[in-house]
């Protein structure tokens, strides 16, 4: 698959992607995956035009989903389980000779059950680099909820407020934290809870470039254990003194088979469409990032567009509806599609720091002639990808999917974007739309009872 990313104020993207479309419900992975196992893409630092960034837009995958959603029923799904996915980020994109840096390190349970038992989460550093400051947030034990708000994820790390209980270990250029205190071993009110699906753990270091800190050093991060298999994800870290301009950081993109591996098998259905897009970071502020931008089209090729008429869609009245006090619109349960884990920013709430939302992603009633309409809402704040179709002299009759007048109120820092083959299947039922999400947290606010797999 060949991507390829303009960036600016109006940014394109063009994506070639071979397809064999099956029956008229179910568009299938092409040829070209039997040699090429999804796609990734680390982006030096900047795109050296020096143009527009700030964009609440996590939705870089969803013109991906159109060729990706397909029957609407359920079908016959394996034993429900979770899988692993990891993702990094630098701030600032570039490192400087001898500078300060942060690594971000995110591992997100994609699967559709909880983690089970112990699991061990680490990042190790490349030579030259140097761990000043170690942080990891995730949900804390039944001994430490005493005392703090609903769905907290404290500070478990070194240097963390909780350090005491020794959860995190450092050696050198590595650093490895578990579900499992060092203090109090395998006690069950010490043990970290488990991670629901697309819940996640987070590991931030502070980092010193040392003197003489080679360019293009890889930084490894691990997650294994919690009852899914062990996932790596590697990346070099650039160091020089170029002025970080508007780009993408990191991206990837990957058909999965239910279990979390890659789907590599031509003319087959995946189980999801994963996604993840950071955009550059020049800095700690979150709020000043390189650039804005206005608008955003995606341009899929002719013949890859899946019949999303055929499954529930939710109004656009139900979507812009954002219940009273709450974060939540009334899209039903089953116009779901997928779910987004982001991290973004605004300013007052929280002054700015960054923050973490998971939402789900629904598939919207399109306009009179628009084959079809996605979108998401966080914050209050609405996303709608508008599709339509490339007609007239010339034309190739494909697909073009548009995001014009991105909001400037939420400043999106990156996401991981989840979209299903199939959004009846039953394996879905908990995580979805808002009644079941992260164990139906968004349940009393939007007033949307769950109802599980049987």
């Amino acid at each position: 698959m060949n991507s390829q990313i303009e960036t600016g104020t109006d940014a394109q993207v063009e994506t070639l992607m071979d397809a064999k479309v099956g029956t008229l419900m179910d568009i299938q992975l092409g040829a070209a995956l039997d040699t090429q196992a999804g796609t990734s893409m680390n982006a030096r630092a900047g795109s050296r035009r020096g143009r527009r960034r700030r964009t609440m837009l996590f939705a870089l995958a969803s013109l991906f989903a159109l060729a990706l959603l397909g029957s609407a029923g359920a079908g016959v799904s394996a034993a429900a389980s979770p899988w692993w996915h990891v993702t990094s980020r630098l701030i600032p994109s570039h490192m400087r000779p001898e500078g300060e840096g942060t690594i971000v390190a995110q591992a997100i349970n994609l699967g559709n059950a909880p983690t089970a038992g112990n699991y061990a989460f680490s990042d190790t550093l490349p030579p030259g680099f140097k761990i000043e400051e170690a942080h990891f947030f995730a949900r804390p034990s039944s001994s430490l909820e005493e005392g703090l708000p609903p769905n907290a994820r404290p500070d478990l790390g070194p240097s963390g407020e909780l350090a005491v209980f020794e959860y995190c270990k450092e050696a050198g250029s590595n650093i490895t934290c578990s579900s499992e205190s060092a203090l109090f071993g395998a006690e069950p009110e010490f043990l970290l809870g488990a991670v629901i699906p697309y819940d996640f753990l987070e590991m931030t270091l502070k980092v010193k470039v040392e003197p003489g800190a080679a360019s293009g050093g890889i930084n490894e991060v691990q997650i294994s254990g919690g009852g899914a298999s062990t996932v790596k994800g590697r990346r070099a870290i650039p160091v020089d003194n170029e002025e970080v301009h508007f780009g993408v950081e990191d991206f990837t993109l990957s058909p999965e088979e239910e279990g979390g591996t890659v789907d590599t098998h031509a003319g087959s259905h995946p189980y999801q469409l994963t996604n993840t897009l950071t955009f550059n970071r020049a800095g700690d502020e979150t709020l000043n990032p390189p650039a804005m931008p206005r608008a955003l089209n995606f341009k899929l090729p002719p013949g890859q567009v899946g019949n999303a008429t055929a499954l529930p869609q939710c109004s656009d009245q139900d979507f812009a509806h954002v219940v009273q006090g709450g974060e939540t619109n009334l899209c039903p349960g089953n116009t779901a599609i997928g779910a987004a884990v982001v991290t973004a920013s605004t300013f007052p709430r929280r002054a700015g720091e960054e923050e973490h939302f998971t939402v789900p992603v629904f598939n919207l009633t399109p306009a009179t002639g628009e084959p079809a309409r996605f979108g998401f809402e966080v914050l209050r704040n609405p996303v709608i990808l508008d599709t339509s179709v490339r007609s007239g002299p010339g034309e190739d009759y494909g697909v073009t999917v548009s995001v014009n007048n991105i909001t400037q109120l939420v400043n999106f820092i990156s996401a991981t974007t989840v979209f299903w083959g199939a959004p009846g299947e039953i394996s879905h039922n908990e995580a979805r739309g808002w009644g079941c999400l992260l164990g139906g947290r968004y349940s009393v606010e939007s007033g949307q009872r769950c109802i599980p797999s049987v």
